[in-house]
């Protein structure tokens, strides 16, 4: 099952019930829609190892991503961008300048004025997912989440430990991503792509293990005990170490 598509279809199918509504929703009515759809199509929405009390309000993010970069829907239906999808317009933003080349200090001015304040770990957490979200339903390159990341570990060094724990969940997907298209075989080109993303991305002590992959391969790419058994280190069932 190819998550992913799956939930382009999703998102866009909620998009067509938006653009046939006789009346604007709410960003509320919008959220218990996703959630609805959710359960219909019997997926998860995007998310890391657990899933948390405001993944819908989080998956709006998505919503607002297939809208403007797959359907259009800026231009078709400015009024939906401009009242519903405040926040989500404010992230993609400040992940721009996260991703521009000024100096650090540009930067984070430009991004509290975009956010009215400093972000705090839940805020920057979610332009991180703007990112992420880009890349993952394959609107731009994985580049746009490293620079992201290595970035904002500069200009906000009061939230590297935020920083930190979105590295791990990077690097821990494209881990997945990567068994799941079939270019990790092994323990051992599993760990080799570990380390190189690691060294890569250069942000230290943000290395993912086995559990938490298995839990976000599980979570983003429906991958199977059976699959995942082959390449990670212990079996999912507490079975004996295979490294």
């Amino acid at each position: 099952m190819d998550l992913r598509r799956l939930r382009v279809k999703l998102l866009v199918d909620i998009w067509g019930t938006i653009a046939i509504s006789e009346k604007m929703p709410s960003r509320e009515e919008i959220m218990n829609l996703l959630e609805e759809k959710y359960k219909e199509y019997k997926i998860e929405p995007i998310r890391g190892a657990v899933r948390p009390p405001d993944i819908f309000d989080k998956e709006m993010i998505s919503l607002y991503i297939v809208g403007k970069y797959g359907l259009g829907i800026e231009k078709d239906m400015p009024d939906i961008v401009e009242s519903i999808f405040i926040k989500e317009s404010q992230y993609e933003k400040a992940l721009k300048y996260l991703l521009s080349d000024k100096d650090l200090e540009y930067i984070r001015k430009n991004i509290e004025k975009t956010l009215g304040n400093e972000p705090d770990s839940s805020i920057l957490s979610k332009i991180f997912r703007f990112a992420f979200t880009l890349h993952y339903l394959g609107f731009e390159d994985e580049k746009i989440v490293i620079k992201a990341l290595q970035k904002a570990f500069e200009v906000f060094p009061g939230l590297r430990d935020t920083v930190k724990r979105f590295t791990k969940f990077f690097i821990a997907s494209k881990i997945a991503e990567a068994i799941a298209r079939g270019r990790i075989k092994s323990w051992v080109e599993k760990e080799a792509y570990k380390q190189a993303l690691a060294l890569e991305i250069g942000i230290h002590k943000a290395l993912p293990d086995d559990e938490y992959i298995k839990k976000i391969a599980e979570a983003l790419f429906a991958l199977t005990s059976r699959q995942l058994n082959k390449i990670l280190s212990k079996k999912l069932n507490g079975g004996e170490n295979i490294g």
